[in-house]
């Protein structure tokens, strides 16, 4: 439970439309821009910055650069923890790795720290991109951090 196996995992990515040959309807070609395609729900991403109190309303351009920040947050964390995986010489990544990965990237740890893990410091000989390891528990308020049910 609570584990994912893929031998090959493709990357997470943006996925782009390609421009749409169109007719204005004067008989002329009308050639659209690329659009991005949002992969998380902007209805959903939307609610979500929504319940910052201090938010009234979202511009539809926030809520595409939000998503792909999310995707290449996610594709950082998942492929940190992938690394952790394949030292361990394992074949499914668990939630060790996603820790230890969090733990070995101060930048991953600074912004996970209020939300989603309690931190104390460790010394330790293994860093990763020279930045200082440091040590993550589960926080016992981790249910009050997890997003709403739809």
């Amino acid at each position: 439970k609570g584990t994912y196996t893929h031998p090959n995992p493709p990357p997470l990515t943006v996925i782009v439309e390609p421009p749409k040959e169109d007719d204005d309807h004067n008989g002329n070609a009308v050639i659209n821009s690329a659009s991005i395609v949002p992969l998380f729900p902007l209805t959903r991403v939307r609610k979500i910055m929504k319940l910052d109190r201090d938010i009234i309303k979202v511009n539809h351009d926030v809520l595409h650069t939000a998503d792909i920040t999310t995707v290449s947050f996610l594709e950082l964390m998942a492929e940190a923890a992938l690394r952790v995986a394949m030292e361990k010489k394992h074949k499914t990544i668990k939630l060790e790795h996603i820790v230890t990965a969090i733990s070995r990237q101060r930048r991953l740890a600074d912004f996970l720290k209020d939300s989603i893990m309690d931190i104390g410091k460790e010394d330790t000989t293994h860093n990763d991109e020279d930045e200082e390891e440091i040590l993550l528990k589960p926080s016992k308020n981790l249910s009050r951090t997890l997003l709403p049910p739809p």
